[in-house]
């Protein structure tokens, strides 16, 4: 199985527990799952870094129901917006492994590799899982009220409903701005490219959470770019796929 990994994601077996659980759960889950990944050397720090960069999305009940139902309601379908995002994350796959990873990607062999111990007391395990998931979920929390807090504040400031004004709160807090650009005044194709510009993106707030989550080992500079030419690509096959361009 692990040789089917190698040859279609350029990923381990391990790694390919990340890419599954990242694509299903949204963000930050695949960083999550990566950084943890390498902290306890089950995956080398070159294959954690290729794996930052395409991992970490919205999750697919986020985009079926909250971008595609309320934000978009219903005018684009749903199978559409899969597409699109399907195809950019899959071309920023093939960028990083070929072109920016390329020949640089090692897996750890099976020597190299910690074997986890199994806890001896159900108790102490779950009482660790429970904190654990307490810790980040208040982690995450923080930072959504944290950036939707500054958001508000820029928009009392500063009339933000105009086009830069609702890019500009997408970009600090997604769900915030998606949620004002649900409303906004403006042409349906903008809001469209827009939604699925900040969902691939992430933003900001989104990417404090990621730092917050990933070990400190491991530089954020190939997520970020990523998650940048993410966008880029989204929108781009979004002007493909409306016969615009």
């Amino acid at each position: 199985m692990e040789v089917i990994w190698n040859k279609v994601l350029g990923v381990s077996a391990a790694g390919a527990y990340a890419v599954i659980v990242g694509a299903l759960c949204g963000y930050p889950v695949g960083a999550k799952i990566t950084s943890d990944l390498y902290e306890n050397h089950q995956i080398s720090e070159s294959e954690a870094k290729y794996l930052l960069t395409f991992t970490n999305h919205a999750s697919p009940v986020f985009v079926r129901t909250y971008l595609c139902h309320i934000c978009l309601k219903d005018q684009i379908p749903a199978r559409t917006v899969f597409g699109i995002f399907a195809l950019s994350d899959l071309t920023i796959m093939l960028l990083f492994r070929f072109v920016v990873y390329r020949n640089k990607i090692q897996f750890l062999s099976a020597d190299k590799k910690k074997k986890t111990p199994v806890s001896s007391s159900s108790g102490a395990f779950l009482d660790v899982s429970i904190m654990n998931g307490f810790e980040t979920v208040t982690r995450l929390g923080g930072y959504i009220l944290m950036f939707s807090i500054l958001s508000a504040c820029i928009s009392h400031f500063w009339n933000m409903k105009n086009l830069i004004g609702y890019t500009l709160s997408g970009i600090l807090e997604l769900t915030t701005g998606l949620c004002r650009l649900q409303n906004a005044n403006i042409h349906m194709q903008w809001k469209y490219l827009l939604t699925l510009f900040l969902t691939a993106f992430g933003g900001i707030c989104i990417t404090f959470q990621t730092r917050s989550l990933v070990t400190r080992k491991l530089s954020m500079l190939p997520y970020i770019t990523a998650k940048l030419l993410n966008g880029i690509t989204t929108v781009l096959f979004a002007l493909f796929f409306s016969k615009i361009i």
